[in-house]
């Protein structure tokens, strides 16, 4: 992992034990779109969300609209 963000060890470990649709090599601009936290989520939480709903893109209209998604399923969850 590089790009100056410090994540604690074990949350680097248990990301690269995920086997997720890419690796995560830079926190803070991976995890930023919500793609991958929505990649965790509805494999925790099949019935309830598809990844085909979301986008893995870094425009911001993708982002908010990744972010509003994941924000609603706080209710579902």
């Amino acid at each position: 992992m590089s790009g100056g963000c410090n994540m604690p060890r074990d949350v680097i470990q248990w990301l690269d034990s995920l086997d997720l649709s890419y690796t995560v090599r830079n926190p803070k601009m991976d995890l930023s779109n919500g793609f991958l936290i929505a990649e965790i989520l509805t494999r925790a939480y099949p019935n309830e969300l598809s990844i085909y709903t979301f986008y893995n893109n870094l425009a911001k209209d993708k982002k908010v609209n990744n972010w509003e998604q994941i924000q609603k399923c706080k209710t579902i969850l």
